[in-house]
């Protein structure tokens, strides 16, 4: 509320992961109270928050170049490396995400020494500026949606090279990955499907289908419905064994 919606607004809508900080009473009532549409990402599908997650990586990759290898100096290199990002050119959309969010480029340490331009540095009138920079931003948000568009078109050809049509079908009994980690355990040797850990565990059942790729499952007659990424899931082939 502080640092975010009283700063840039609120967002229409709000996608997060199911982490207990975006689920709790108080996160929930702020969504409320300011009519916020509040979205969930399914489970162990990080491709569904895939913009925050690809940040995620670049920003482990550049905190990693600079760290010490104590690695307890991160929180004093964040700032900069932030910086360092918000001034870099991004490969989707052509623009550094200063450009884009503030309207202009900001001045780093090498600027100030060498100075700006004389293109840059003549003035010019409120209205014209205003004019200028409204113009600027306006073409600016163009060009970036027409990068995002092509980029979002060359990740398609390639992820549907290796897509293959699911044959679960609303009724079935399937397998589900629901990787756990356990101390003392090797999670490569883990057996990661429900229904495969123990002889009492139930298979899952398809309920329902949410269009275009997800579906509900229920375990047992009595357990709470879920939600499941249809890359998560197999076919069971085999007789299952039902638990009420």
């Amino acid at each position: 509320m502080t640092h975010v919606f009283r700063r840039y607004g609120a967002p229409l809508q709000l996608l997060s992961d199911r982490g207990m900080e975006f689920e709790s009473e108080l996160f929930s009532g702020l969504m409320k109270y300011m009519e916020i549409d509040k979205l969930r990402t399914t489970a162990y599908q990080p491709s569904t928050n895939g913009v925050v997650e690809r940040f995620h990586r670049t920003l482990n990759t550049m905190l990693g170049k600079v760290m010490s290898s104590s690695q307890r100096d991160w929180d004093d290199r964040l700032p900069g490396v932030l910086a360092a990002y918000r001034s870099s050119p991004h490969e989707s959309t052509g623009f550094t995400p200063n450009r884009l969010f503030i309207g202009r480029k900001v001045r780093t340490p090498l600027d100030l020494v060498m100075g700006l331009p004389m293109s840059q540095q003549e003035r010019v009138s409120l209205d014209e500026f205003v004019c200028q920079t409204q113009e600027q931003m306006s073409d600016a948000y163009e060009f970036a949606r027409e990068h995002l568009r092509a980029a979002a078109k060359r990740r398609k050809q390639t992820y549907d090279i290796r897509v293959r049509e699911s044959d679960v079908r609303v009724g079935d009994w399937i397998w589900y990955w629901y990787p756990r980690k356990f101390p003392r355990k090797s999670l490569k040797w883990q057996r990661s499907y429900i229904g495969q850990r123990t002889n009492v565990a139930p298979l899952p059942l398809v309920i329902r289908k949410i269009e275009p790729s997800n579906f509900v499952l229920q375990r047992t007659a009595k357990s709470k419905p879920s939600v499941v990424h249809v890359n998560k899931l197999k076919k069971c082939l085999g007789r299952p064994q039902v638990l009420g």
